[in-house]
Order: structure tokens, then sequence, then C-alpha cells
């Protein structure tokens, strides 16, 4: 049974070096995405992705981290920079001691 499997095998083999070769580079790649996906997150900072941490942080100082106690202008500033999820945003901010 097994000299007729192998029989039916018969094409071509493929070199030992090119079998390592491809198993070196098949456990880079999966080490790779592994980094990749559950690796140390990395945070793209651009300056307006800066000002708009900063503006959300002073306001949360100022208003005690309360979306409440902001003026209507600035409720409508922070919930057009973060999305209409500005009273999360403020309550989530630390609290300065």
């Amino acid at each position: 049974m097994l000299s007729r499997l192998r029989s039916s095998m018969g094409g071509p083999k493929a070199s030992p070096v090119v079998v390592v070769v491809a198993v070196v580079a098949l456990i880079g790649f999966i080490g790779w995405q592994g980094f990749i996906y559950f690796g140390p997150d990395q945070k793209v900072h651009t300056p307006l992705s800066d000002r708009i941490d900063k503006m959300i942080h002073d306001y949360a100082k100022k208003s005690g981290n309360d979306f409440s106690k902001l003026t209507p202008v600035e409720q409508a500033e922070v919930n057009k920079a973060t999305a209409g999820w500005g009273a999360m945003a403020i309550k989530m901010q630390p609290k300065d001691p």
C-alpha cells in the first residue's frame, strides 16, 4: 500500500534548501503578523490629534470632568471633534490632583 502511494506521488521533488527557506519564511511571516496584531500599541500622533487631545484635556480640567458644566459652544466644539462622543471623552480624562 505504501509503495503504491509513493509511486503515485512521483512528481518533481523539492530540494531540502527550498523547503528550509519556505519554512523559515513562513515562520517569519507568522511572527511578524503576531507582533503587528498583538505587540505594543502604536498611536499615530499628528498635529491635529495632539491639538484635539489638548483641547479635550483643557476642557475636562476646566469643568472638573463634567460635560454639562461647559458652555454650549464648548460642548459643540468637543462633540464635533469627537464625533458626538464629547461627554464620554470629557468624563474619561484623568483627573488632575
